[in-house]
């Protein structure tokens, strides 16, 4: 592995949700920071592993959004609603479907690659952020802290 690669569990977000009964295609967590995500030399990685945690212990189709600047993607509650400009800032664009392992009271889904391709990834911040946003596809009820997103990165 070069010097400039990394591997690991750097970036944990716990995106602040929608407190309640959420209908399909709704953003539960709007746009917000996923601070440092990408620290490395050139900003960039690949996106190579997702960890979700579900502390309500539901099992949840999420779409999760990463975007390249602070744009917003819609009001919880509420469709999504995204500008053609605001649009062109989705860098990725993950589908988790409901393949959850139940561990009593929580559940969690380990996505991969091989799950959702290769994703290639750059901050354009000199701090390394990027930002992500939430919809559900399954209508579900969410506390304000019940999702935790663990992401995995190969740094190049």
């Amino acid at each position: 592995m070069a010097a400039s690669e990394r591997l690991g569990f750097p970036a944990l977000w716990v995106p602040s949700m929608l407190a309640g009964a959420a209908a399909v295609n709704d953003v539960v967590a709007a746009t917000e920071v996923i601070s440092g995500a990408l620290v490395n030399s050139t900003n960039s990685a690949f996106l190579t592993d997702l960890l979700i945690y579900t502390l309500d212990d539901i099992a949840p189709d999420l779409d999760i959004y990463l975007l390249e600047s602070d744009v917003a993607l819609g009001t919880e509650d509420s469709a999504p609603s995204v500008t053609d400009a605001n649009a062109q800032e989705i860098i990725a664009l993950i589908q988790t479907g409901t393949a959850y392992v139940d561990l009593g009271g929580v559940r969690i889904l380990h996505l991969t690659e091989k799950d959702f391709g290769r994703i290639a990834l750059k901050s354009v911040e000199a701090d390394g952020d990027i930002y992500g946003a939430v919809v559900t596809q399954t209508a579900v009820t969410f506390s304000a802290a019940g999702l935790v997103i663990r992401f995995k990165f190969l740094y190049f």
